[in-house]
Order: structure tokens, then C-alpha cells, then sequence
């Protein structure tokens, strides 16, 4: 799907930009954002830990994105499926 971009260097422009990816899903949609870098795993927890309606996990997945150091996260976020009608 993508990334976090670099460019975002503050909580608040990440917490908007995966407002944003959320918002866009369909109920039950998938969306894996790669590289969370190690600087910004920490806030998307939190952040995702407030978030209704949506599972995630970050893991890593053995790859560091710029070659060096920490190895980066893989995030996923899965929209729940809205209740059926009727």
C-alpha cells in the first residue's frame, strides 16, 4: 500500500496521514504500510491503540529499509467489517 513518508516528522502528521489510509478502506479492507521506522513505532501504537473500529499489528520483518542499524516494522491495519443489516 505504502509507506510512512519521511517527510512527516511530527505525531500529529503521522496520526493524520493513517487517519487518512483508514478512512479509505472498505469494511474488511487490508492496507500494510512499510517502513515504519523504529523513530515512529512507538507513536503509531499509541495512536492505533485509541483507533475504534480497526486491528493492527507491527512486526518486524527482518529488513532494515535505509541498509543500517534497527530493523523497520511492517504495519497492517485491518478495517472491521460493518455489521450486517437486517
Amino acid at each position: 500500500f505504502r509507506s510512512i513518508p519521511y517527510y512527516l516528522e511530527t505525531m500529529s502528521e503521522i496520526r493524520h496521514s493513517i487517519k487518512q489510509m483508514i478512512r479509505i478502506l472498505k469494511p474488511g479492507g487490508i492496507a500494510r504500510i512499510f517502513p515504519v521506522i523504529i523513530e515512529q513505532e512507538a507513536g503509531v501504537r499509541e495512536f492505533m491503540d485509541m483507533e475504534d473500529g480497526v486491528e493492527y499489528s507491527l512486526e518486524h520483518d527482518g529488513f532494515s529499509y535505509d541498509g543500517e542499524g534497527e530493523k523497520d516494522w511492517l504495519f497492517t491495519i485491518k478495517k472491521h467489517e460493518e455489521p450486517s443489516k437486517g
